[in-house]
């Protein structure tokens, strides 16, 4: 109980010290300098009047910008001095860091493109982090020691020409940034897979190089060095676009038409013309990829001139009820009638996917097959079996796309005690002899 009663005593003595405080501050500072018996014992304990830049506050001296710092509890009247100094160096640049982002805003509003919230981020750690390290001439233009409060004051200043010269080097830093930023989106970012995307990327860094002044730069390449690196990459992704076109046209089998690939190879021939060895000096000649181009794209006009006189024959995959022999021995004889006959080997599944591949592969005609298997069983329990052929001929140029014959109907029929009996070399022999397909001849 006594101990609760003393700490009674101890919070309301403690409460009346507060108030008496808040209401006479000379007391006050008389109370608080009881406790800090020690604070004041490395300054001077006489007072020289308060110099006209701490009394007056609309102190000023034309082209200069000024920082007032105060250092108060050191241990040493060196940790006054350097700590005032340092507290007068950062109000100071703080005041210039406001001018300097300013001063940066108002200059890339006009040559900014893209996420200004990515620039605002640049602009604002560029502020931050340069402006003291940037900053060169600084001055301590006087000292005072407030004795009453044991304060230490020191006051420094700084041209406007070298904050003018902060300001450039700052507004330097950030175009050289964006400058960077569009250089890797075009040569290192993964979200850009795009071939004109990336050379629109690294052609605004070379833009942009146009706008910077490199003798504000002490620490980076120069001019010339970012140029050719520029120009390098652009034409690499140029080269590399082109080789892909020459790729799809060539080795992509998801590009099946002639023409197409005729037309891909004739791009990446034109994008030849567009490269400059000289900096490519890696790469091959212009002269060899030229001949490479050149000699494929005469191949595939070679070869859809010469199904534009063939015939492609293929199966519709109608039914599983032929065997691979017995498709192959109705094709086969086909194909006998015409050296210009080429067979598409897989089939295919419908007729206009038929015609399209045709199409596609440069085919001036197409013999589209249908074969189906029959087998019915008398009243006497004998087994028919019918194979039944029929063939439509099709013009399939773009520019004349028609039936020409057909379709052309036969069938051959065997007959057996028994399924496994039926003889269906033997249908397809009648097939053969009818002569019904002598108009796929030459």
């Amino acid at each position: 109980m006594r101990k609760v009663m003393k700490l009674y005593k101890l919070i309301i003595l403690f409460s009346l010290i507060i108030s008496i405080l808040s209401v006479d501050s000379v007391f006050a500072s008389e109370f608080l300098g009881f406790f800090n018996k020690r604070k004041c014992d490395h300054l001077p304990k006489v007072e020289e009047p308060a110099p006209d830049w701490f009394t007056n506050k609309a102190f000023k001296k034309p082209g200069f910008y000024f920082g007032r710092g105060v250092a108060s509890n050191r241990k040493s009247m060196e940790e006054y001095k350097n700590a005032s100094w340092q507290d007068a160096l950062n109000k100071l640049a703080s005041k210039i860091k406001v001018v300097v982002k300013s001063k940066i805003q108002d200059e890339m509003e006009s040559t900014t493109k893209g996420d200004k919230n990515i620039i605002e981020s640049n602009i604002e750690i560029i502020t931050e982090t340069s402006v003291l390290e940037k900053l060169v001439g600084v001055e301590t233009l006087g000292t005072w020691i407030d004795v009453k409060k044991c304060d230490y004051w020191t006051l420094v200043s700084v041209s406007q020409k070298s904050v003018q010269t902060v300001k450039e080097e700052s507004i330097m830093e950030v175009k050289f940034n964006k400058m960077l930023d569009s250089y890797k989106k075009g040569t290192e970012s993964k979200e850009v897979l795009d071939f004109s995307e990336k050379i629109e990327h690294l052609s605004d860094a070379l833009f942009r190089l146009d706008d910077i002044d490199f003798k504000y730069l002490p620490g980076k390449e120069t001019y010339n060095y970012y140029q050719q690196k520029f120009e390098k990459s652009i034409m690499k992704v140029k080269f590399n676009r082109m080789h892909d076109l020459y790729d799809k046209g060539t080795e992509n089998k998801e590009v099946r038409n002639l023409n197409n690939k005729i037309e891909l190879l004739s791009n990446a021939l034109s994008l030849l013309d567009e490269l400059d060895f000289k900096i490519l000096q890696e790469e091959r000649k212009s002269d060899f990829y030229q001949q490479k181009f050149n000699a494929e794209i005469a191949r595939f006009k070679n070869k859809l001139d010469q199904n534009r006189s063939r015939i492609l024959i293929s199966h519709l995959l109608q039914s599983d009820k032929l065997s691979q022999g017995e498709v192959d021995k109705i094709i086969g004889h086909m194909m006998s009638l015409s050296n210009n006959i080429i067979r598409l080997s897989k089939g295919c599944d419908i007729v206009e996917h038929c015609r399209n591949i045709s199409r596609e592969k440069g085919f001036g005609r197409l013999a589209l097959v249908k074969m189906n298997k029959d087998i019915k069983q008398s009243s006497m329990g004998a087994y028919k079996g019918t194979l039944s052929v029929e063939v439509t001929f099709y013009n399939v140029q773009p520019e004349n796309d028609t039936i020409i014959k057909g379709p052309v109907f036969t069938f051959g029929q065997v007959m057996g005690w028994t399924e496994e009996n039926l003889n269906w070399d033997e249908a397809i022999g009648k097939i053969i002899k009818s002569n019904k397909f002598t108009f796929l001849r030459d």
